[in-house]
């Protein structure tokens, strides 16, 4: 399987932005101080 220039430029773009949106999603869910337990609403 032989790549073009523009193949290669093109798929270490794309993979860069899924990696970078990856990175930056679980940086914010990491660092939220909000607590979704609802360890407050039993009955």
């Amino acid at each position: 399987m032989k790549f073009t220039t523009e193949g290669i430029i093109f798929m270490t773009l794309a993979w860069g932005v899924v990696i970078t949106l990856t990175i930056y999603c679980f940086s914010k869910v990491l660092k939220t101080k909000v607590r979704y337990d609802n360890s407050q609403d039993e009955d």
